[in-house]
């Protein structure tokens, strides 16, 4: 498939990252089957009466790649490539140029590992400006998890290395330099993660939550005093 700069993106279910340090060009192709299929089913639906090469070149002048002569082949090994994969998912998005980078360079480790980061964070934000995300969430995803790890010691063989809190931040660091993160993480659990706002704002989000969760727990505790000493006031 040839590249073309644009800003079209492969969507895919996050389960589609799993294994991806093991072999990151075969994930690659998976994803790429993935999104090029499922706009190939929404043009089929459109345009019942097309045949499949026809299709097929619609759905490539809409990501506007190359896919090939063989069209009827690409179809039947894209069915089969996702036919196992889940049906609902959290979904992530990566743009054509990105992907074909990534499957067509050689790229570092490292490099393969913020693009895992990347792609999890984008996974977990989905639609909202901002939020939350622990460390143990971000490797889950980064895995393609759908649901965070309990504790460390589950965190994927090939990840285990970034578990630690050094490799990670590393990670982030790359990520806020490079890669367009906002990342905000004082007095919390976590961190608050954002590609779309300014850092300001997430800071301002962030520690109006902070504050609403301080208040939160003194009232709580301000309630059980309160029950407490008219328990005992009541018994005297």
């Amino acid at each position: 498939m040839e590249i073309d700069q644009s800003k079209r993106y492969f969507n895919f279910p996050i389960q589609l990252l799993n294994g991806y340090l093991n072999d990151p060009k075969e994930v690659l192709q998976k994803i790429a089957d993935y999104a090029i299929y499922q706009k190939f089913k929404e043009i089929r639906k459109e345009k019942p009466k097309r045949t499949i090469a026809y299709n097929l070149k619609e759905v490539a002048k809409f990501f506007r790649i190359t896919i090939g002569s063989r069209a009827e082949n690409y179809i039947h090994r894209a069915e089969n490539s996702i036919r196992s994969e889940p049906q609902r998912s959290p979904i992530a998005g990566i743009k054509t140029a990105m992907l074909f980078d990534f499957h067509d360079n050689p790229k570092t480790e490292f490099e393969n590992v913020c693009l895992l980061a990347y792609l999890a964070l984008k996974s977990i934000l989905g639609s909202k400006p901002y939020c939350k995300v622990t460390n143990l969430y971000l490797l889950a995803r980064m895995a393609g998890r759908t649901t965070a790890y309990d504790d460390i010691s589950e965190v994927a063989h090939e990840l285990q290395m970034y578990a630690s809190r050094y490799h990670l931040d590393k990670v982030k660091k790359e990520l806020v330099l490079n890669w367009g993160l906002k990342l905000y993480a004082r007095h919390t659990r976590g961190f608050y993660a954002s590609f779309t706002m300014q850092l300001d704002a997430l800071i301002l989000n962030a520690e109006k939550r902070r504050k609403a969760k301080i208040w939160k727990a003194h009232k709580d505790r301000e309630r059980e005093t309160v029950n407490r000493v008219l328990q005992t006031l009541n018994r005297n």
